[in-house]
């Protein structure tokens, strides 16, 4: 086979948010996935608004939101009917610097279905029913022994990355551990089913002796998703008789009946986390490298960062760009991973002694205050930092007028390059050197001023920012901030954007 620049293995939502933000970098890439088919259930159904915001980068934000719904409030129920609790998760409005302000409910088939259409409008494509058997690293590659319908192939690439979930392939041949436990005694059904007899308008919840029951309706389609905890001696495969059963006992009502049942699995607690995301030329990303409770549906969000955060780096290196660039993928992204191991394995302890689901939420779920400061990527240079630092994430800002028309700052920031943002009038020798050396479609240069690119009339993109001064601003390509100087010196923005792009 004609060597390739990636080869991704799993295409899943990470596996195709990688090879879409690849794609859109002008990055050769093979996507593979062993299965015959897409995967077809709603397991990961919750989208935080970090993901949100780099769906819209990604281009897909209107397809995202046609899909799916705001997530709805939680409805508490006792058995025989009684109501003891209506909450609504992070009920909050937007706002100029969160367009996206709270969780986003939709069925994961239909998240990875839209990413699919993107990835094919990038000119990519998806091979099912190829696997991965045996990986060996050159120092110039690695080469891959792939199984497929007519046999064994050999394929070369640059580099590999695993997609491939909590049982990975890729993991596996690097000799990677995967650290953690599996608790056999906490286990759920989790079955998309067509319902009678319940509303649409909210999630639904019960909490009894027998243990917990939920039942949560997908935007957009006839299903519920039924999550139900289980004895450790229950079957791994559950009917629809038992999940009626399981129904008719935890809600003491019979007008609830199950129609059909189009998905379903047996879920077992196992928390565990990836001793390295990188060996050599092989990295991992989303459920290959870390694996934990579906609690605060963080899972699929995790993923898709772990993506967005790989993807320009590769690009990156393919370009020349130093080994510290790839080396910064582990260090920013294992440590979120860590965190988020933890925080879910609280929330799932929580649930079970309460056999509810908890309704507290730490800022930190929804993704946007998440940051990378302590990584080497983050240069915080400015003699008077601002609100947002080197390492955080790049909030939005409207009232923007953007070559005379209005604008967000998402929108100036949108798409794969690097973004620099030059305040003020004294940044003309270096942005000339920037431009000289950097072609447009590996970095967007935006002045902001009365007569710049960008005209911030009311102050908007400055008090998001909680900027003093004129400074430079690095966007990254993930929409972090990278570099933050206010020393008007071109040879120190350009090695900093070398180490970014090659």
């Amino acid at each position: 086979m004609k060597p390739v620049d990636v080869l991704i293995v799993g295409a899943g939502p990470v596996g195709l948010t990688l090879a879409c933000d690849l794609a859109r970098r002008g990055a050769g890439f093979r996507l593979i996935d062993s299965a015959l088919r897409p995967f077809e259930g709603s397991r990961g159904k919750t989208l935080q608004p970090r993901t949100l915001e780099l769906m819209d980068d990604l281009g897909v934000i209107d397809w995202i939101m046609a899909r799916g719904e705001w997530t709805p409030a939680i409805r508490t129920h006792q058995q025989g009917g009684e109501i003891t609790i209506e909450h609504l998760f992070g009920a909050r409005p937007p706002t100029p610097d969160t367009p996206y302000p709270r969780a986003f409910t939709i069925a994961q088939n239909l998240t990875e279905e839209i990413l699919r259409r993107r990835l094919a409008e990038l000119g990519g494509r998806i091979e099912y029913g190829v696997g991965l058997v045996a990986l060996e690293q050159t120092a110039e590659d690695v080469v891959l022994t792939l199984s497929t319908a007519t046999g064994e192939e050999t394929q070369r690439a640059s580099y590999v990355v695993g997609c491939d979930g909590g049982r990975s392939t890729v993991r596996g041949l690097l000799g990677v551990s995967f650290d953690g436990d599996t608790d056999e005694t906490r286990r759920l059904y989790v079955a998309d089913v067509r319902l009678s007899g319940l509303d649409r308008t909210t999630w639904h919840s019960w909490r009894g002796p027998a243990g917990m029951l939920n039942l949560a309706p997908l935007a957009t389609t006839d299903l519920f998703q039924c999550q139900a905890s289980i004895p450790p001696q229950a079957p791994d495969q559950p009917t629809i008789e038992l999940l009626q059963s399981i129904i008719d006992e935890r809600t003491g009502s019979d007008n609830i009946r199950v129609l059909d049942m189009a998905w379903s699995t047996a879920w077992r607690l196992n928390v565990r986390l990836a001793a390295h995301y990188r060996v050599g030329r092989a990295f991992l990303a989303g459920d290959a490298c870390h694996v934990h409770s579906p609690a605060g549906a963080q899972g699929l969000n995790t993923g898709f960062q772990d993506a967005y955060n790989l993807g320009w780096k590769i690009a990156g290196a393919l370009r020349g760009a130093p080994a510290a660039l790839l080396d910064s993928y582990e260090a920013e992204r294992r440590p979120i991973a860590a965190w988020m191991l933890g925080m879910t394995s609280a929330l799932e302890a929580q649930s079970f002694d309460m056999k509810g689901l908890p309704t507290d939420r730490d800022e930190r779920m929804l993704h946007l205050t998440l940051n990378y400061r302590d990584s080497v990527l983050a240069r915080e240079e400015r003699a008077a930092a601002g609100r947002v630092l080197a390492g955080d994430r790049i909030p939005d800002a409207t009232g923007l007028v953007w070559n005379g028309k209005p604008a967000r700052l998402f929108d100036v920031l949108r798409g794969p390059r690097p973004t620099v943002l030059a305040f003020g009038e004294g940044w003309g020798g270096a942005l000339a050197a920037l431009r000289a050396r950097f072609p447009e479609a590996q970095l967007a240069i935006v002045q902001i001023g009365p007569r710049g690119d960008v005209v911030d009339a009311e102050g908007r993109l400055a008090a998001g920012l909680g900027i003093a001064g004129a400074p430079l601003l690095v966007v990254r390509p993930d929409k972090y901030l990278g570099l933050a100087t206010d020393r008007a010196d071109a040879a120190e923005v350009e090695a900093y954007l070398q180490s970014l792009i090659g």
